[in-house]
């Protein structure tokens, strides 16, 4: 992910040709390591309403927190590959 002005609005690490933004990177991007966290935190994701990146932040879930981080890693780490 790079959300840069030199690139396309939609994710480069996906096929599910979205705009990138953080409703995609949080709940919509089927990129294998995304998935991957999204199923170890998988608590985050059981209830029901979490298409709203605002209530998916304000779940009370002390894993969120650590979701979070490692998403920011791995996106992080992609916009640095070189192509």
């Amino acid at each position: 992910m790079t959300w840069t002005h030199n690139t396309s609005p939609t994710c480069d690490l996906c096929n599910a040709h979205d705009v990138q933004d953080e409703q995609h990177v949080l709940l919509h991007c089927t990129h294998r390591y995304v998935v991957s966290l999204q199923k170890t935190h998988a608590s985050l994701f059981s209830s029901a309403g979490l298409n709203n990146v605002s209530t998916f932040l304000g779940q009370e879930n002390n894993k969120l927190d650590f979701f979070l981080l490692a998403l920011i890693v791995f996106y992080e780490q992609a916009s640095s590959r070189t192509y």
